[in-house]
């Protein structure tokens, strides 16, 4: 029997070993470190304690300064007061600490009967808001049954057979709700554990085995890509492939486990697509087999390990393919086709356990409302369907619970807190959502064991430090902020108004809030708390409003606020927004976004507020940012002289007139598929460019009147995220840390 510590206060209660707060049937939204803080205290209720023993419990081995842990306690105050505001929790202990003030009952309680009816998801990380399964709703018995006693006798004999009848409708209902109530879909994962199995900062994709004993580990080397396989007991790591000349997409075990499937290309160093090829290779080692030519997304293996799906795209047709094929390579069939702006995404397929369905997701540019899909296809027809109607931006690879009752996939939701993925599971036939579990870096991929046991995804871990210096004296940096525990896939954003201050997103809170401090770190204040994501703040020219990126109206939009965070108001909706830029006079916005009826974002400007929306360019358009003079927009731009609906030529660093868009200049071309970080000088005759590559960032200048751009400072170690130049030019802030992807395993407890 496993027996576990509870603390009730005050309505609340603290599971230790699920590591939430619940106040009755809700989940309490807490960050790791605050929920850590917070058992810190309870464990030492009535009691001072120190902020030193604070410090050393929650961030061991970590240097924080004592106002994270200030933070966190004020987190923990106003987190606390939503719920009863007359009650005083926590009490500050002048020069010495803090003390838990309320009643405490410690509770000891057996695991395997404690059992959450009501909420379908009892997370782990109390990150996460309660989801609740509409569809395990309690069955109502018929009114006409309980009432069968007040009939006479006649009427009883009368009505027997309708009664039975009765009965016999509802005892198969009862038996049917209890079949579903015990597929994979309704029983998994509704209490669960999370063991980290590995950390490493070059880890790329992650697969587990079907009987999950194994969990082959792609990493990302600068000279090529390895696969190591490793035992999920005893950690034991065995090199399946070496070292490779490959950029590998995808792996995938076959259905007994014995070979591993990998598509791969050959590095490059332009991003011009390639031709992938598939390979399969022992478990332990040995030589690779090529399977097919041509393939851009990881093999989806049918249960009887007889045949392949996997996607092909055409680019020079703009066409999209799913196709399969038998398992050796042969007998390909191009089972479904689409145009490649609307094509299938090549994340990942997954067959069903009785091989007629193929699920997918495809990307649906021209649908504003459901932009990414997940869909079925029939393996014999291509017939294609949707499943479910939950609106995601970007979905990855999909996996089918082994018993058919549904879908396990990673997305990227619209109302996502804290700018992560998240893990979903959506039943089959009907398409009912909900999510598993927050914070996930889904372009790794997940996979769950045959038995549904357990799920192995990868999770970002960003350690970050903030400094300002000089422009002029980048050697003399000062520290000015330390961050741990950083999740957001996104970079959240940084600039500086006009006396010096720095305003900023962060997810110190479950989700991405913006705030603002000194240049010093000093005097930090949260502009907006909501459980919504506000990230990528702009600074207007006159100082008085910020405008941001926020999520909170149920898809990411331009928000503007007063500099004090008051009056926050929605000004622009467009789809696939990028951060706005505003002119000097503050007469225009300037931002990224979706073209219509194409799949790319073009320029577009609006007044102040919002209003008389213009569409500036008409070909790709990304990373834009007026200058401050007002007359230029530097931007990535495809090359003019060829042909600018070509996807596969790279975008160019472009400048455009702010007034008709048209082409001022043309430079470099992008090296890579991630964005240099861009940032004007004060005089407009110029711009400096962020670059990150092999694991270094390098500052560049660059003047408009031509000429190479100017090196002023390499990074050897750790990697800049973001830069912010001030406003007069004179000082660079910027952020610079590592990011780390830690293997775990999602456990499922339920029957323990």
């Amino acid at each position: 029997m496993n027996n576990k510590i509870l603390y009730d206060f005050e309505g609340f209660r603290v599971d230790t070993n699920q590591k939430c707060l619940w106040r009755g049937e809700d989940i309490v939204s807490l960050t790791p470190k605050a929920f850590e803080t917070l058992l810190v205290l309870i464990r030492n209720n009535g009691n001072v304690v120190t902020k030193d023993s604070i410090l050393d419990e929650v961030w061991k081995d970590t240097f924080v300064e004592e106002a994270t842990l200030a933070q966190n306690i004020s987190t923990l105050r106003k987190t606390l007061a939503k719920y009863d505001k007359n009650t005083e929790f926590i009490v500050t202990i002048p020069r010495r600490g803090y003390r838990f003030v309320a009643d405490v009952t410690e509770i000891l309680a057996d695991e395997e009967v404690l059992v959450v009816e009501k909420h379908s998801v009892t997370h782990i990380i109390a990150e996460q808001e309660q989801i609740h399964d509409s569809a395990d709703s309690a069955i109502s018995r018929p009114k006409n049954v309980s009432q069968t006693s007040n009939f006479s006798n006649k009427k009883l004999l009368i009505g027997l057979p309708l009664a039975l009848i009765t009965l016999l409708i509802v005892g198969v209902v009862a038996v049917s709700y209890f079949y579903r109530s015990n597929t994979f879909y309704n029983s998994k994962f509704e209490k669960f554990r999370i063991n980290n199995l590995l950390s490493s900062g070059d880890i790329n994709r992650v697969t587990a085995s079907p009987d999950g004993k194994y969990i082959a580990i792609v990493e990302n080397k600068n000279d090529g890509d390895t696969i190591s396989l490793k035992q999920t007991d005893d950690g034991n790591t065995i090199e399946t492939l070496p070292k490779s000349k490959l950029m590998i997409v995808g792996t995938t075990f076959s259905p007994n486990g014995d070979y591993i499937y990998y598509s791969a290309y050959d590095r490059a160093s332009s991003p011009t697509p390639k031709i992938g090829k598939l390979y399969k290779i022992p478990i332990l080692g040995g030589a690779s087999q090529e399977i097919v030519n041509d393939i851009d997304s990881p093999a989806a293996i049918s249960e009887d390990n007889k045949k392949i799906a996997f996607i092909r795209n055409k680019l020079n047709q703009k066409q999209s393919a799913l196709m399969i094929s038998d398992i050796d390579g042969s007998n390909e069939k191009e089972l479904a086709l689409r145009d490649v702006q609307n094509g299938f995404s090549i994340s990942g397929l997954s067959w069903s356990p009785d091989g007629k369905l193929i699920s997918s997701v495809i990307v649906d540019k021209e649908d504003e409302k459901l932009p990414t899909k997940v869909v079925l296809i029939n393996s014999e027809t291509g017939e294609i369907k949707p499943l479910t109607t939950q609106n995601w931006i970007w979905i990855g690879k999909t996996a089918w619970l082994k018993d058919g009752s549904g879908i396990a996939f990673v997305a990227y939701g619209s109302k996502s807190p804290n700018l992560t993925d998240e893990i979903w599971f959506v039943s089959y036939p009907e398409g009912e959502a909900k999510v598993i579990s927050i914070g996930i870096n889904g372009v790794n991929g997940i996979s769950l064991t045959n038995d549904a046991s357990s799920i192995v995804a990868t999770k970002l871990n960003r350690i970050t430090s903030s400094f300002v210096s000089s422009i002029d004296d980048l050697d003399k940096a000062t520290e000015i902020n330390k961050t741990a525990d950083e999740v957001s896939l996104l970079q959240l954003g940084t600039d500086w108004t006009n006396d010096e201050k720095i305003v900023y997103s962060k997810t110190q809170n479950g989700n991405a809030d913006i705030w603002i401090m000194n240049s010093d770190g000093t005097s930090s204040k949260q502009l907006t708390s909501n459980k919504s994501a506000d990230f990528a703040p702009t600074v207007s020219a006159d100082g008085k409003y910020i405008f941001y990126l926020s999520n909170r109206s149920g898809s990411i939009n331009i928000w503007r606020m007063n500099i004090n965070g008051e009056n926050p108001t929605e000004i622009i909706k467009a789809q696939n927004l990028y951060a706005p830029s505003v002119s000097p006079n503050n007469d225009f916005i300037y931002y990224s976004a979706k073209a219509p009826n194409k799949f790319y974002n073009v320029l577009w400007k609006a007044d102040f507020d919002g209003k008389n929306v213009q569409q500036i360019t008409s070909a790709r358009t990304y990373v834009t940012k007026i200058s401050p003079d007002g007359k230029y927009i530097f931007c990535f731009f495809p090359d003019v002289e060829k042909d600018l609906e070509d996807i596969t030529q790279p975008l160019k660093l472009t400048i455009l007139s702010a007034e008709d868009g048209k082409i001022v200049k043309q430079s470099a071309s992008l090296k890579n598929r991630n964005f240099p970080t861009i940032e004007w000088q004060q005089d407009s005759k110029g711009f400096y460019i962020l670059e990150n590559e092999n694991e270094r960032s390098t500052l560049y200048l660059q003047m408009l009147d031509g000429g190479d751009p100017k090196k002023l400072k390499t990074w050897d170690t750790g990697t800049v995220y973001q830069i912010a130049l001030s406003k007069d030019g004179k000082k660079l802030f910027y952020e610079k840390g590592e990011e780390v992807n830690s293997v775990i395993q999602l456990k499922d407890i339920a029957e323990e």
